[in-house]
């Protein structure tokens, strides 16, 4: 259990690609129970979804874990957390430039474009490429058992 909560709620250390896609399995099934519990509670009480207690709730509880587990797949890689900042939140921000600014034309197009590409380089980074081979600046390699 103490390894579960290290896994979904500390930003120390290293985590390999397994233990990144579990996180993953285990937000999905938070966000089913948090969906279904605001479902209830939203349609016992007229609460309106954005107010919900419980949707509010999950989604602080998703965030937390998604910065943290995304900071040690980050740290695995031998990269800062940080760089969280150019994957979480740049595909937003230049989406949405491309949105304000290009009524819809051929910027908007690129913009789309160059979001989905640091989309696509963010799930690649943080899911599908292994970790530094032994020990790099933010730990020992996950992989290899304590001697």
């Amino acid at each position: 259990m103490d390894n579960l909560r290290t896994l979904l709620f500390g930003i120390q250390g290293r985590i390999n690609r397994a233990k990144y896609w579990l996180a993953v399995l285990i937000m999905f099934g938070v966000l089913a129970i948090g969906l279904i519990g605001a479902a209830v509670i939203g349609i016992g009480n007229g609460v309106f979804i954005v107010l919900n207690p419980f949707l509010i709730a999950t989604f602080v509880l998703l965030t937390w874990i998604s910065l943290a587990t995304g900071i040690k797949r980050l740290h695995d890689r031998n990269r800062s957390g940080w760089w969280l900042l150019a994957l979480y939140v740049l595909p937003g921000v230049v989406n949405r430039i491309g949105l304000v600014y290009g009524s819809a034309g051929l910027f908007t197009l690129v913009c789309g474009l160059i979001s989905l590409a640091i989309g696509v380089w963010g799930f690649v980074e943080l899911g599908c490429l292994k970790g530094t081979t032994g020990s790099n600046a933010y730990g020992p390699d996950p992989r290899v058992p304590p001697i």
